[in-house]
């Protein structure tokens, strides 16, 4: 099965590789180090072999609101469940923290990403016009966890 394990700073350059392959994207390395120094148990990953396949990065608002920064699974990994429980176990970490809400902002071109959101039972609630650098569209996904 799989196993879930803390990002740790090593992590950073396997991390980065993932992004570039499966979401065409780069972060800069101290993004990760920030949101891991922030909260971190918000950033966790997926193992098989001792290899990442699949992790979430997420942070909590002053508002008590969970949000999802990067939720990426490996290709030739996807459609095993890893990303959904990727996000049940981050949820559940929220939870814990009293949370009342989950959001996430996706590519409106990412329909994948979409019908997996849409799946676990979040809805679009607005769209944000130019959001990523390239100029594409988000969507912003929001679920309440107490309702």
């Amino acid at each position: 099965m799989y196993d879930l394990r803390p990002f740790v700073p090593r992590d950073i350059p396997e991390i980065m590789g993932i992004v570039h392959r499966e979401m065409r994207y780069e972060y800069s390395p101290e993004i990760y180090l920030s949101m891991h120094e922030a909260w971190p148990e918000g950033f966790m990953l997926c193992m098989v072999s001792g290899r990442i396949v699949g992790f979430i990065m997420a942070g909590i608002t002053v508002e008590r609101e969970l949000r999802i920064l990067l939720l990426v699974v490996r290709n030739g990994y996807t459609s095993r469940g890893i990303g959904r429980w990727l996000m049940d176990h981050m949820v559940m970490k929220a939870r814990l923290r009293g949370t009342t809400v989950v959001t996430l902002e996706v590519r409106l071109s990412n329909v994948r990403a979409i019908r997996f959101y849409q799946g676990y039972g979040m809805r679009a609630v607005d769209r944000i016009p130019g959001f990523y650098k390239d100029g594409e569209d988000a969507l912003i996904f929001r679920k309440d966890l107490f309702s």
